[in-house]
């Protein structure tokens, strides 16, 4: 049986998925399982993953009819054999160490989940964190807050992370949601851990350009999940993990409501119940912005957007030319 099961949801990714699998099946910790699930590809890439099978034993290919990268999580948490999960994008690609030192400072530190920082990759250079490669033991709270940082490494997505099977249980990906289910998911299981592994230094490479991902999409319900999510992260911190509820409430605020406009203004689009909800949001949490850590500028771009979407849209225009 396999130590380590690595689930990778493939979706019309032929120009990058050969990438990412030579750099699974070059891990230096060879005790692993790779799942490739096919979630409905046109492009060649399921072939692509079908000829890596024939080639490794440790490659298991799953087919099945288009439903989403949470459906295609889903499936390969279900099937995966081994001690420990991990999660690649298709169109990403990882260190040839990455796997190794992930299991390597888990069990040195009796972790339940452990994680690395990454580096982003635009096709021709790759964007390096600058970390010492340090290993710093957090608790749960501690290590979402770091994720909440969207001018740290960390970042809040499932894959530059390795889980002990328990923790994950019965834990699925909401399925339908094809923004922001990484961070249901986290919430659920590194919101709630005692001792995280954090590796700093970039281990995982985020390729941030491709054409038709989830990230590159106009605006339309994928910001709507946004906000829902994001509001869920609030509701949940407020409940149960108030140490870090400036963190949840900012990371809400700047990256669900003021994306949810960035993207409207993008694409030419005025979406009047949305700017009525996320002015009201706002509004409901200006006074804990207001007082946060974040800068001046920040604080002014969020009062900006709280009272006056017409004047936000002005200064986004101007800034963005």
């Amino acid at each position: 049986m396999s130590i380590i099961s690595i689930i990778v949801p493939v979706y019309n990714v032929a120009p990058y998925i050969k990438r990412c699998a030579e750099s699974l099946r070059s891990q230096t910790f060879f005790d692993i399982e790779i799942i490739f699930i096919d979630d409905g590809s046109t492009d060649g890439s399921a072939e692509i993953c079908d000829a890596y099978a024939l080639e490794d034993s440790r490659i298991k290919v799953i087919h099945q009819a288009n439903a989403g990268v949470s459906s295609a999580r889903n499936v390969g948490i279900q099937v995966a054999k081994g001690e420990f999960i991990g999660f690649v994008d298709a169109d990403d690609f990882i260190d040839k160490k990455m796997y190794e030192e992930l299991y390597k400072v888990m069990q040195a530190c009796g972790a339940d989940i452990s994680c690395c920082d990454l580096a982003f990759f635009d096709g021709e250079k790759i964007t390096e964190s600058g970390k010492t490669g340090e290993v710093a033991v957090l608790n749960g709270e501690q290590t979402f807050a770091k994720m909440l940082d969207t001018s740290a490494y960390l970042r809040m997505g499932v894959w530059n992370k390795l889980y002990r099977r328990e923790i994950i249980g019965d834990i699925q990906f909401e399925v339908g949601r094809h923004m922001s289910e990484d961070l249901l998911f986290l919430i659920e299981t590194v919101l709630e851990v005692e001792k995280v592994a954090y590796i700093q230094k970039p281990l995982y490479f985020y390729y941030r350009q491709r054409e038709g991902a989830a990230t590159r999409k106009k605006y339309g319900n994928y910001e709507k999940q946004r906000i829902e999510s994001t509001q869920k992260l609030v509701d949940v911190v407020r409940n149960r993990h108030g140490s870090i509820l400036e963190e949840a409430i900012l990371y809400k605020c700047i990256n669900g409501d003021l994306t949810a406009f960035n993207k409207m203004i993008a694409a030419d689009v005025v979406d009047r119940d949305t700017i009525i909800y996320v002015k009201n949001d706002l509004k409901k949490e200006i006074r804990s912005v207001l007082s946060s850590r974040i800068s001046l500028a920040k604080k002014a771009q969020i009062l900006l957007a709280t009272y006056s979407f017409s004047l936000y849209r002005i200064l986004y225009q101007i800034t963005n030319k």
